[in-house]
């Protein structure tokens, strides 16, 4: 019976040694797979540095740019006061409905003034367009 053992203790052996080969090589897929992983992982990293570096200049130059000294402006024209530039334009849409042919009453009522000094501005006008011809 010592052959019997000896042979059931080999089979046992064989076996384990198969399942070590199999386990080993399960193990060594893992760590491939793993290295593949960290390479993928180094590289989005760069990637991701290089991306930074690159926002850090950009942020850099926009912030110079809005550093640097902007072209002035032309001068501003002589301010008129409100009421300076409301006598313009009431002056100049009277002038412009009375070319266009409306009557002082029209002008009056489109834009809500008394009819009296529609036809007084329109009366100055007049006068004034005389003397200089």
């Amino acid at each position: 019976m010592a052959g019997a053992e000896r042979i059931e203790l080999q089979n046992l052996l064989n076996d384990i040694e198969l399942c070590t080969d199999r386990d080993t090589q399960l193990v060594n897929a893992r760590v491939e797979k793993l290295k593949e992983l960290l390479a993928e992982a180094d590289r989005r990293i760069g990637a991701f540095e290089h991306d930074l570096e690159t926002r850090k200049r950009r942020d850099s130059v926009y912030a110079e740019l809005g550093r640097k000294k902007k072209p002035a402006l032309p001068p501003a024209p002589a301010k008129k006061t409100v009421a300076e530039t409301r006598q313009l334009d009431v002056k100049d849409q009277i002038l412009l409905l009375a070319a266009k042919g409306a009557s002082a009453a029209q002008i009056a009522a489109e834009l809500k003034m008394n009819i009296t000094e529609v036809e007084m501005t329109l009366v100055l006008k007049t006068k004034y367009k005389n003397t200089q011809d």
